[in-house]
């Protein structure tokens, strides 16, 4: 069962980024798409010319607004919307479902963008108590808090004694902001989650290409341990974002593709 994450930067290139994803599900038919930053409105047009269903925001968004994040399903696999009130608290960044799957049963899926930024006043107040605690390098920095954590808290609190799987862009790295970048991975740990791609690679593979900035991981997968079980192969990187040249016109983050062993 193939599944795929990819943040489609904006679709700054519609064709291309259009083209991509049709072609994708035409072909290689994976069974989840986790995408960020494509317009739910033109998702939800892919995904019914190819025949998928498709897990949106569960908050009302501007259908111009380009950051939504969306889950397509293929239509042999039962899902429906997750209800757990943790989920608007992320607007449009934000999709979470749950899909049934043979041998785990309903497993919640969510589609992920975590803004690199620390986290507002706005947000914190909308949160009340129910925060994790701040990442504190060794100088004792203040306000280490980023989306990235609430999103990460959000999913561990949700899955505790349930199947998850996490895809995304959490805009996190080991090699970004040390070290409290490690210290969110050490967070994910905590969280009894699995990083997938990192557990196969033994390393980062740089997902993002903007050449403005360093070439770094920041698209991750996350599971639980019974999840993370059914990757059978080594993820890996869309073919054609392999060379500097074809990532031109195409989003500056690479799709990370992954198979689960399930008969679903």
């Amino acid at each position: 069962m193939r599944c795929v994450t990819a943040n489609l930067n904006k679709a700054l290139t519609p064709t291309t980024t259009r083209n991509w994803l049709e072609d994708s599900l035409a072909h290689a038919r994976p069974a989840l798409v986790f995408g960020q930053e494509l317009r739910l409105s033109e998702a939800e047009s892919i995904a019914d010319s190819a025949g998928y269903n498709i897990i949106g925001p569960r908050v009302e968004i501007d259908p111009k607004w380009w950051m939504g994040s969306w889950i397509m399903v293929r239509p042999d696999l039962p899902h429906r919307v997750d209800e757990h009130r943790y989920w608007t608290r992320f607007e449009c960044y934000v999709a979470a479902g749950m899909v049934t799957l043979a041998g785990l049963g309903d497993v919640r899926v969510v589609s992920a963008h975590a803004s690199p930024n620390l986290v507002s006043h706005a947000d914190l107040a909308m949160w009340h108590d129910d925060l994790p605690d701040p990442r504190n390098g060794p100088t004792g920095l203040p306000n280490t808090l980023r989306y990235s954590d609430l999103v990460l808290h959000a999913i561990g609190t949700c899955s505790e004694g349930d199947p998850m799987l996490a895809a995304g862009d959490f805009n996190e790295s080991r090699h970004y902001n040390e070290p409290l970048g490690e210290k969110f991975f050490d967070n994910v740990r905590g969280r009894g989650l699995v990083d997938v791609t990192y557990s196969r690679w033994r390393e980062e593979l740089p997902t993002h290409f903007d050449p403005k900035h360093r070439e770094l991981q920041v698209d991750h997968v996350f599971a639980t341990p019974d999840v993370d079980q059914l990757v059978v192969d080594r993820p890996e990187l869309d073919g054609a974002w392999s060379s500097p040249e074809s990532r031109v016109s195409r989003s500056d983050h690479a799709p990370v593709w992954f198979t689960l062993a399930t008969s679903s």
